[in-house]
């Protein structure tokens, strides 16, 4: 008898969808022997709406997929690293490998990520013929994947070539990319930010002499409200905040009378500096291609794929580290003329970790405020995400490292790191007000009042930068919150407020799309997290910094995951109808089967409760007697005896 041939269809975008059924039939689509394979939400709504049977992520990438492809990239990390050192003549050894192996493991975990999904559907459906999309993914040079950027047919088709499967392409729509506009417009921004940073330079210098400086990287994830404490402290002093994005206003670009000075580094060396570099970077990752064991490191279940790695390199990855290298020239500049009397970031990427190299070069005090949240961890899988997680957020060379809580103090007994570590307790985290709850709930939700409020907060990691096991994908993501939709609306003194961030890979209608239809849930994307926190009386989260904010603000929290396979927050208590739980601060709930019943029991033993006892919280807070208040802490450097003198310098 003959076998009936299988046919496996992969769309990745939706105008892959548009360009099949201009060329080939919608009945292809809706024949029962044909496979449907949407990876990403914007495929997936769209073939929803045209109701078409597909498949997505979900069921081909499990904790196996999670743990195996982690696994993998680590091994890459780890064998490029000592490839990619490099050193400038500014005397930076660290940030550009830190930043090149980022991109690098960004469009790893994509390609994994591909290899993972398409061969478990073809080994899975025993596919006999594949459709791919020919796409035009030309694109302006960026690190990470470019929204219009896919590379399934590269890797499908290696799949293909594996498993004896033919495979045949349908082109895919012609982009509109208009290079020549877009390479004019960031040559006059690069122009605009060279000519801005001269004359703030000059204006500031001139304006406040030899003030006292202090300077911030932005003022995102309320860093600025800690710059504020520290100019109510010390009146006299400056504050100069740094930016590299292209969409500042000019009156940001130049800086006349504002009593804060903004500063934004252009991208530019001269043009023998900036060979120099390219050509020293170039040869790294060119030893890298060339190594008789890069061939072996970058393949994963018989794909191999280093030739798609170096191309993204060479093409997109160094040109942003030689920009990068540009605006450290600039940084040196700026910190040689002002010696600021501390830096803070929240962060260290890019620019951000040069930030902290140099600092250290001129012995200028530099502290980090992460704006992440850190946890001790409990297997090899979360230590290699959390500990790469770390190079951006605590392990760094800026001099201090705030702690604001026990779980990072926890975190950097298994990480360490050489920053001189400060206990401040939560700097950076949301605060709540619940003393204006019910005026909050009038505001945000009035047709709900009487009901228990939970909150979904999580932070999926979209193919731009995705991570592996402490991280949903999108698909997991959305999967967890129509199995809450599911279970809540049986829970009749309940509402659920999904907190979403529309992204480039997942807009608010194709998230409302995929969504199951009920009026058990709300989706909110406007307003502050902290008014959310402060009308909730559970937020649901599998791993987020919203986590640790609902502890310190005394929500308790239920991490779902029906994967089993992570627990943001080790010592939580385990719902399962077969134990005998107590109540506290955090839950956790594993698989999908005990998600009601562990709602009820959170809804009818923790929230119902007025007498909770206030001991549930405490070993989340750092002790009193063990914190210290930041700006105490660095008094002496704005103090009339510390007069750091600025070291001038000819910029013109």
């Amino acid at each position: 008898m003959k076998s009936i041939d299988k046919t496996l269809v992969l769309f990745e975008f939706k105008d892959e969808i548009d360009s099949f059924l201009l060329q080939r039939s919608i009945g292809e689509l809706r024949d029962t022997n044909t496979y449907i394979l949407a990876l990403l939400p914007e495929a997936q709504a769209h073939l929803k709406c045209m109701d078409i049977r597909f498949f997505n992520t979900y069921s081909f990438f499990n904790r196996r997929g999670h743990e195996q492809a982690l696994l993998q990239s680590d091994r890459i990390y780890r064998f490029c690293q000592s490839f990619l050192t490099i050193k400038d003549d500014l005397g930076i050894t660290e940030g550009y490998k830190i930043s090149l192996l980022f991109y690098m493991r960004c469009y790893v975990h994509y390609i994994l990520w591909l290899i993972e999904i398409i061969d478990n559907a073809c080994s899975r459906w025993n596919i006999n013929k594949i459709l791919f999309c020919q796409r035009d993914y030309s694109h302006m040079t960026i690190p990470r994947l470019a929204d219009n950027e896919g590379y399934v047919t590269d890797v499908g088709k290696i799949i293909a070539s594996k498993y004896g499967i033919r495979y045949e392409l349908f082109r895919g729509k012609i982009q509109k990319h208009k290079f020549a506009i877009k390479k004019i417009t960031k040559f006059f921004i690069t122009l605009a930010k060279l000519t801005a940073f001269t004359f703030n330079i000059y204006a500031m210098r001139r304006r406040w002499g030899k003030d006292k400086i202090l300077v911030a990287t932005s003022k995102n994830y309320n860093l600025d409200k800690v710059v504020k404490q520290f100019k109510e402290q010390f009146p006299h002093i400056h504050a100069v905040y740094l930016s590299e994005k292209n969409t500042l206003s000019l009156k940001r670009l130049f800086v006349t009378h504002d009593e804060d000075g903004y500063v934004s580094l252009p991208p530019y060396s001269s043009r023998k500096r900036r060979i120099r570099f390219f050509k020293a970077l170039t040869e790294k990752v060119c030893k890298l291609e060339n190594s008789p064991d890069a061939d072996i490191v970058f393949e994963y279940k018989g794909v191999k794929f280093k030739t798609l790695v170096i191309k993204k390199i060479k093409k997109d990855i160094i040109p942003t580290i030689c920009n990068i290298y540009g605006q450290s020239v600039y940084l040196e500049k700026f910190l040689k003329t002002f010696q600021p009397s501390i830096v803070i970031s929240q962060m260290s990427r890019d620019i951000n970790y040069n930030l902290g190299e140099l600092t250290r070069l001129y012995n200028i005090p530099s502290l980090l405020i992460s704006h992440g949240s850190h946890v001790p961890m409990a297997n090899e899988y979360e230590k290699i995400e959390w500990g790469e997680h770390g190079l951006g957020l605590m392990n760094t060379h800026y001099k201090y490292v705030a702690i604001q809580s026990p779980w990072a103090k926890r975190y950097l007994q298994q990480i360490p790191t050489e920053s001189k570590e400060i206990v401040t307790g939560p700097l950076l985290f949301a605060q709540t007000d619940r003393e204006k709850k019910l005026i909050l709930k009038q505001k945000i939700i009035p047709k709900y009042l009487d009901k228990k409020i939970l909150i979904h907060a999580g932070t999926p990691k979209t193919r731009f930068a995705r991570r592996f096991y402490v991280y949903e994908t999108t698909d997991e993501y959305i999967n967890n919150i129509n199995s809450l939709i599911q279970n809540v609306k049986k829970i009749q003194n309940a509402y659920l407020i999904v907190r979403f961030r529309p992204n480039p890979e997942m807009s608010i209608n194709n998230f409302k799309e995929l969504l199951l239809p009920s009026d058990c849930y709300g989706i909110h994307t406007e307003g502050p997290f902290s008014d959310y926190l402060a009308i909730a009386d559970l937020l649901i989260s599998y791993s987020s910094t919203t986590i640790e904010e609902a502890i310190l603000n005394k929500v308790p929290v239920l991490l779902y995951d029906p994967h089993g396979k992570y627990c943001h927050v080790k010592d939580a208590q385990p719902l399962n109808p077969f134990l005998e739980p107590r109540i506290d601060s955090c839950y956790y709930v594993s698989t999908e089967e005990h998600i009601y019943w562990g709602l009820r029991w959170i809804i009818e033993n923790h929230l119902e409760k007025t007498d909770v006892p206030k001991s549930i919280w405490e070993r989340h807070a750092l002790q009193g007697t063990e914190v210290i208040k930041l700006v105490s802490y660095f008094e002496k450097l704005f103090s009339a005896e510390s007069n750091l003198q600025p070291l001038l310098l000819n910029i013109s």
